[in-house]
Formats: structure tokens, sequence, C-alpha cells
């Protein structure tokens, strides 16, 4: 990782949509527990691991974006 990656990787969550942007935003770089964010963000959540489920699948998601605009990356095969 170099110098530009946090930068990157805040410019890519902006692009998100708003259920992955707040809660991301919220629980990485707010640094909030997941229990306080979720009291923020639009989107209702039934339970903590809901939220965390959720959280999940947004960082997998994030993963794909920034692996997809970076130049030297070759997609892995699963076996």
């Amino acid at each position: 990782l170099d110098e530009a990656t946090p930068l990157r990787l805040r410019r890519l969550v902006r692009e998100m949509g708003e259920r992955c942007r707040e809660l991301l935003t919220l629980f990485y770089f707010d640094r909030l527990p997941m229990k306080e964010a979720i009291k923020l963000t639009t989107h209702t959540y039934n339970s903590i691991a809901a939220a965390n489920v959720a959280n999940g699948r947004c960082r997998q998601r994030l993963k794909a974006l920034f692996l997809a605009e970076t130049p030297d990356h070759q997609p892995s095969r699963r076996l």
C-alpha cells in the first residue's frame, strides 16, 4: 500500500451507495462502535449482527472496487 491508499479508499467509499457509504464511514473513518454507528445511519438494522453482515458485504464491494482500479492487479482464481 502506498501513501495515496487512504485517499483512494475515501474516494471509493464516497462513490458507493448510501447504505455502504454511511456504515463504512461511521465504523472505519469515524471509528464509532457498530452499536453507535447503526444509530446514526438512515437504514434501520434489526441487530448488530445484521449490521456486521452488511459491513462485511460493503467491505467486499470496496475491495473489489479498489482492486479493479489497481493497474497491476491480477484477479485471483479460487480453486
